[in-house]
């Protein structure tokens, strides 16, 4: 059923979570911010376990250390994620709606009902937490683009640059040790809250 709310975007929601990953990423000497995820039948327990473990120490409740304490995400875990945000969302008095794209990843969309008590900020952010679904969700699209974990630095760089997230020059390596500042409390030089830094950090090619 189409909702009469405003759609909320994914880049809103994720751009923490993948500045996130990456510094979880640099703390287990893994400096690939882009990742991507297996199948049900192919689980993340090679390139990306130390990452999805990592992980499991900063989550915010049982569930998602439930979904991450093992190394893996499956497809059935993202989609539990997913369900329980918007039985969450549905009991702070919001209309939520998770529709699933063809690549499995899902859109959402919300609308405020009289009775809500909470700001949608609020709400996504308390139901996110319950439902662990900004890191469940960001590492598993993460993992799916990129199983392996191939050093993506210079192509994230790139696109950096190509989209004014950062000034010229700025390799790789500048990037590589700008998330190591980061990871030790300093301030990224880039935004992290624009939809051009959600697509560098998605799809570096973009």
């Amino acid at each position: 059923m189409p909702l009469g709310g405003r759609e909320i975007h994914e880049h809103e929601l994720k751009a923490r979570v993948l500045l996130a990953i990456g510094l979880l990423a640099a703390s287990v000497s893994t400096l690939a911010a882009c990742s991507s995820i297996p199948s049900e039948t192919s689980p993340s327990a090679g390139a990306w376990k130390d990452t999805v473990l990592a992980a499991a120490k900063t989550a915010m409740s049982d569930f998602a250390r439930s979904v991450l304490s093992d190394g893996q995400i499956t497809a059935s875990e993202y989609r539990e994620s997913v369900t329980r945000w918007v039985n969450c969302m549905q009991d702070l008095g919001f209309t939520a709606e998770a529709t699933e794209r063809p690549d499995g990843t899902m859109q959402y969309k919300t609308e405020a009902d009289k009775d809500s008590v909470d700001s949608e900020a609020a709400a996504h952010q308390k139901c996110s937490d319950e439902a662990g679904l900004q890191i469940i969700e960001s590492l598993y699209t993460t993992i799916k683009a990129n199983p392996q974990k191939a050093d993506q630095s210079d192509q994230i760089a790139q696109c950096f640059v190509k989209h004014d997230l950062v000034k010229a020059p700025f390799s790789g390596d500048d990037y590589k040790k700008a998330m190591q500042e980061t990871a030790q409390g300093g301030t990224p030089p880039w935004k992290t809250d624009s939809v051009d830094y959600f697509n560098c950090m998605n799809n570096p090619k973009s």
